[in-house]
């Protein structure tokens, strides 16, 4: 199912595809305990600054992040942050924020780093493991990931 923690890879046709989102109800049923666990360890054993269920072949909406989201600046050292995992995560583009351009890596690109332009300051809302719901404002560095993370959901790769 997750050949082996190996992440797809850019030009895999499964990265081109827009994840289904997760059922709550199956969430709060535990259906989905088992994907969780092996996110949040392969983000953890790896320090991926972000991790998404398409690159490791599921298509649906889940994303573990090893960031602080409170964090505007880049982060310099991720190996002792917690991972959060966010389940359906929307964002929603504020009107008249500032926008720059930052290097981004990716781990289904190795070895390439992107200039991407994102708006600095993003609205977020999406349901933690134990099915509650977030909303948060993110700036920085750390809106950055979170809209690349959002786009290897949308099948942009």
């Amino acid at each position: 199912m997750f050949k082996n923690f190996e992440l797809l890879q850019i030009g895999d046709p499964m990265l081109k595809l827009r994840a289904k989102e997760v059922d709550i109800e199956a969430l709060q049923e535990g259906k989905q305990d088992a994907l969780l666990k092996i996110m949040r360890m392969v983000a953890n054993k790896n320090n991926y600054f972000e991790l998404t269920a398409p690159q490791m072949g599921v298509l649906l909406r889940v994303v573990a992040l090893k960031i602080d989201l409170f964090n505007e600046s880049y982060p310099q050292d991720i190996k002792d942050n917690e991972v959060t995992l966010m389940i359906n995560p929307k964002i929603k583009h504020i009107e008249g924020v500032s926008s720059s351009a930052e290097y981004e890596l990716c781990t289904s690109c190795k070895g390439r780093t992107m200039l991407v332009k994102r708006p600095d300051r993003i609205f977020l809302e999406y349901f933690t493991p134990d099915a509650i719901k977030v909303q948060i404002f993110v700036n920085g560095y750390s809106a950055h990931i979170v809209q690349h993370a959002i786009d290897h959901l949308d099948g942009k790769d």
